[in-house]
């Protein structure tokens, strides 16, 4: 009666309960609203990344296809002169108006500068890095009828386009890929990005060349921000020190352009990488800086998104908490469904309960029972090989012949080795699943008794590594090693010299393991099939066949024979193996 008026109680007491959660959780929803609007407002600024990083690979890829086409250009030229290459690029630069100056470059100091300047273009020639003199400057003018070229001068700086960033880089690169860099005259605004290109002579003796375009990024129309595919809320792109390499062209919206310029300022400032609040002319925005890599250089590109524009997206979520206070109301009649539910599904617990714990006594029992059939099974067997082995023995005192005396004498010693085999495996705790570590140092130390005085002076080892198998495997296992352990204790150490063998056994891959068996005796004879353990070594390959594994003998300063064998860890022992391995005996 006391359990069932408890029962009774506890919805009424859950309802209260819930009363409170919900409550709660009402509360923690609008606190919510606001991690929800960051979320958003991050949605939004990779979003705009996106578009803006978008925007910048197409360019940089076009930057880089134009480079690559005139170095395979001028490659392709027999000969090359200040006066053919600008004809040449000429044309270039007034179709790509984002490109400000054309440098080619080679190892000697040599160079041949086409840029602009206003409305004008300039061609300068440097030779040999200045050694013998500063550069030559020509002045291009654009006439009605053709090109006219104005006063050659010479300029007063001393120029060497081998001390250039833009140069060292595309040498140090040894690639035929384009390098960026940014202009190291910091005095020059806005900064210049610098893409260049190794041109690898295609003669033995003359110089390699590098091919450079100055670019500046905001006369591209891929970047203008009155471009629609580009981001609306606002966007930057900075070297990594914080400097600006593409200043916007002018936004609809002046707060807008404001807050990228001090977006921009904040960040040189804090240094922060991701996402970052500040305020600006008394409007909250969220600012978003991710690097960009390119080959040789990275910068920074940023977005910035209005907080007031993102609150808009979330009053359907707050109309959404409103709702589920009037959920509260449907979530009582349920609390009160549910108790009659649970009283149901209590007794029918207890019942279940019961019954598992009659089944797992049941179990255990049953467990129990087959452990001790088991190890009957395995004395009976062991019993009744020893029986065997005695027949054998009084058959073979009554041969005369020696070599056939031999040879029950022989039968009799593997009899004796599988009921060695089954006498260690019922003396182990667990059946299911044999400790080969175990398993094997016992059959190892009844072989060594068996075969003295020949095995006094030999060692042994053995290494398993945790490794447990079923009775089937383990029985197998059990007579591989005795015929192999036993066949060096006859065979591998003719003399009293002393020796070892090693006895290791380890995961390949996946359910493949291998056995191995090592001693440093003597060398097998050419034909191991047909001298001394002949038959030993064809039960080991049967029983290897057995195991769907393979058996295989290595001969390098001693012999070691290895067993590939297949086995489902955490298998329970079946009563198969053994029959079929006495089959193959």
């Amino acid at each position: 009666m006391k359990k069932q008026s408890t029962i009774e109680r506890w919805p009424l007491a859950g309802v209260f309960v819930t009363l409170a959660l919900m409550a709660g959780f009402i509360a923690w929803c609008f606190y919510q609203i606001e991690a929800r609007e960051a979320d958003l407002a991050e949605v939004a600024l990779e979003r705009n990344q996106l578009v803006l990083r978008t925007r910048l690979d197409g360019f940089i890829h076009e930057a880089e296809e134009d480079l690559r086409e005139e170095a395979m250009a001028i490659r392709a030229m027999d000969t090359l002169s200040a006066k053919l290459l600008k004809n040449k690029w000429q044309p270039l630069l007034a179709s790509h108006w984002s490109i400000m100056s054309i440098r080619l470059a080679d190892e000697r100091g040599n160079e041949v500068a086409l840029y602009r300047k206003g409305d004008d273009m300039l061609l300068m020639e440097t030779f040999e890095g200045c050694r013998n003199g500063p550069p030559v400057l020509m002045n291009l003018t654009a006439a009605p009828a053709k090109d006219t070229v104005g006063g050659v001068i010479l300029t007063d700086t001393i120029h060497d386009p081998r001390q250039r960033i833009w140069f060292s880089k595309a040498l140090e690169s040894g690639s035929l890929d384009p390098v960026w860099t940014l202009r190291s005259d910091t005095s020059i605004k806005p900064i210049l990005l610098q893409v260049s290109q190794l041109i690898r002579t295609s003669s033995t003796t003359g110089p390699h060349q590098v091919l450079m375009f100055d670019i500046d990024l905001a006369r591209s129309d891929r970047l203008n921000s009155r471009n629609k595919g580009m981001p609306s809320f606002g966007s930057m792109l900075m070297d990594d020190s914080g400097r600006p390499l593409l200043v916007m062209q002018a936004h609809t919206d002046s707060v807008v352009k404001r807050a990228e310029q001090e977006a921009m300022a904040h960040w040189s400032q804090a240094r922060v990488r991701r996402t970052y609040t500040f305020k600006s002319g008394g409007e909250q925005f969220t600012a978003m800086v991710v690097p960009f890599d390119l080959n040789g250089q990275q910068l920074l590109a940023g977005t910035l998104v209005q907080m007031a524009t993102i609150g808009l997206w979330t009053d359907p979520e707050r109309n959404a908490v409103i709702i589920l206070a009037c959920g509260l109301f449907v979530l009582i009649v349920l609390v009160f469904l549910l108790r009659r539910y649970l009283a149901r599904d209590h007794q029918r617990m207890r019942k279940q309960q019961r019954k598992n714990r009659t089944l797992e006594r049941r179990l255990e029992k049953a467990l129990g029972e087959r452990d001790v059939l088991n190890r009957e099974v395995h004395h009976r067997v062991k019993n009744n090989l020893q029986v065997v082995s005695s027949l054998l023995n009084l058959q073979a005192s009554r041969l005369d012949d020696e070599p056939v005396r031999a040879e029950f004498l022989r039968g009799k010693r593997r009899i004796d080795t599988i009921a060695l085999v089954h006498h260690k495996l019922y003396g182990l705790a667990d059946l299911r699943n044999v400790d080969l570590k175990l398993f094997f140092n016992g059959l190892v130390d009844a072989l060594n008794e068996m075969h003295r005085p020949q095995s006094r002076t030999i060692s042994h080892a053995i290494e398993v590594g945790g490794i447990q198998a079923d009775q089937d495997t383990a029985i197998e296992l059990g007579i591989i090693l005795c015929e192999l352990v036993g066949n060096a204790y006859q065979h591998a150490f003719p003399h009293a010299t002393g020796g070892h063998i090693t006895i290791d056994v380890h995961q390949v891959d996946g359910i493949l393991y291998r056995l191995m068996v090592k001693n440093n005796g003597t060398q097998l004879p050419n034909d191991p099939g047909s001298g001394p353990g002949k038959l030993g070594l064809e039960i080991v390959d049967a029983l290897a066949s057995q195991l769907d594994g393979s058996f295989h003998i290595r001969t390098n300063g001693g012999v070691t024979f290895e067993v590939l064998f297949r086995m489902e860890s955490g298998d329970s022992s079946s009563e198969a193996g053994f029959g079929e391995a006495e089959g193959t005996e």
